[in-house]
């Protein structure tokens, strides 16, 4: 499993890169995506992080979903999450 790092370590490679720190590392998107929770905002909203588009953190975010329990509510009800991204 060294192919896939711990959501910590996650964190601490993107603290250094210049994220924000209220930025929590989910899991991966595919290819070069990430899906973060904001820990400081409202309702805790899932955010869709495309790093190919990175110049600064917020250049390659998306609001994916409005809140983590909806975001993991849909995914255990076997839905899509891709669906509500902005």
């Amino acid at each position: 499993m060294h192919d896939w790092p711990c959501a910590a370590s996650v964190h601490e490679r993107n603290l250094s890169q210049g994220m924000p720190p209220s930025w929590l590392f989910l899991t991966y998107g595919g290819c070069t995506m990430e899906w973060h929770v904001s820990l400081t905002a409202v309702d805790n909203p899932v955010l869709l992080y495309d790093a190919d588009i990175y110049t600064d953190p917020h250049n390659g975010l998306c609001h994916a979903t409005g809140s983590l329990r909806k975001w993991l509510a849909t995914w255990a009800d076997g839905g899509d999450v891709w669906d509500e991204v902005l």
